[in-house]
């Protein structure tokens, strides 16, 4: 194996979490729990690597882990970290519940548990970063941009720009749980940044980003706050709500105040962002209102030839195939550095031509 693939495995580059030409998945995220086995996302032909960047600690098979029967097992002894029921539903005299500073715990867990919540680096200093070599058609195929979707913000890519994109969102596209945003190794900026940093490396064109998210907010907060964002030099908006919305309002509201979002700049050219799942466990987000929202908004968007970044298409393909565990950067609803790559690509890959 060269040493190129090694460092391209532990440290996957930018918005890439697969490479399709060579067949590989790149640092693809786990946690082991309760003595359950890994099981990645695709079919393993080898598995490359098994590191933690947050730690830069490399894992050895044989001692510290093994593949076997389609899964990743820690074996005993191993120096891989290990939760179990006391760390992810921690006791109600020794937790602290959101809404602490400190937090560690929040409510609505199974059977009125709490659940663990961390919104530092808990989960990127346990999860591990694994990297194997996959057939080539397990790989999702990325959509790209309708013809005559956003042609203006396009143009002025095709012509080395520069450009400027104004983001909105909540505390996802705000950045929260990247490492680069909690400051923990590897330092991997979120995904409005990865998405930048992809147009300017591959238009060669100034990229201004204003990210302008801000946590615990749902999409009615851009409409009030609309003085703050609007203006005449925005080439592109991306708006990326959902994940409080699903808590109080309905998927046909979503799209009702998305609409009258977009009369706020009449002559904008906007990209939406469907948005993730939360943790199952967790009550306070039924499963099944993400997938609702998003096929709604996907509905819309189509309706009304409006850019969309579909991030819970292939959010669902990886993860209706893993333990949430795994993928969350907080224990509910943030995704980690694995996550926001996903959300990344899914962006980039828009723009793939």
């Amino acid at each position: 194996m060269s040493g190129n693939m090694i460092r391209e495995a532990r440290f996957p580059a930018g918005e890439f979490w697969f490479d399709r030409k060579r067949g590989l998945i790149l640092g693809e995220s786990g946690l082991f729990v309760s003595g359950r086995p890994i099981r990645p996302a695709f079919p393993v032909l080898t598995m490359i690597e098994v590191a933690n960047p947050a730690e830069n600690v490399v894992y050895q098979r044989g001692r510290d882990w093994d593949f076997a029967n389609g899964g990743l097992v820690r074996l005993p002894g191993s120096a891989i970290p290990e939760l179990g029921p006391a760390e992810l539903y921690p006791a109600p005299d020794k937790a602290r519940v959101f809404p602490a500073k400190d937090a560690d715990a929040v409510t609505g867990g199974p059977d009125g548990k709490l659940l663990r919540f961390d919104n530092r680096d808990f989960f990127a200093r346990r999860q591990i970063s694994f990297s194997y070599r996959t057939p080539i058609g397990a790989i999702p195929g990325l959509p790209k941009l309708p013809k005559g979707v956003l042609p203006r913000f396009r143009a002025k890519l095709r012509q080395g720009g520069p450009v400027k994109i104004t983001a909105l969102g909540d505390s996802i596209t705000q950045g929260f749980n990247a490492t680069a945003f909690v400051g923990c190794p590897p330092y991997q900026p979120c995904y409005a940044e990865l998405f930048a940093a992809f147009l300017k490396r591959r238009f060669c064109s100034p990229v201004e980003l204003r990210n302008l998210a801000v946590e615990g907010t749902c999409i009615d907060d851009a409409i009030e706050r609309r003085e703050s964002w609007r203006d005449d030099d925005s080439d592109l908006y991306l708006i990326a709500y959902g994940m409080n919305d699903f808590v109080c309002r309905t998927p046909e509201k979503f799209v009702a105040l998305a609409e009258e979002l977009v009369g706020l700049v009449p002559s904008g050219e906007f990209l939406f962002v469907s948005a993730i799942s939360a943790n199952p466990e967790w009550s306070c987000i039924p499963p099944g209102k993400d997938a609702a929202f998003a096929s709604t908004l996907r509905c819309w968007c189509r309706r009304n030839n409006f850019a969309l970044a579909d991030v819970n298409a292939l959010w669902h393909q990886i993860s209706d195939r893993r333990d949430y565990w795994g993928l969350t950067g907080n224990g509910v609803n943030h995704p980690n550095d694995f996550g926001h790559r996903l959300y990344a690509s899914v962006l980039c890959h828009l723009f793939a031509d």
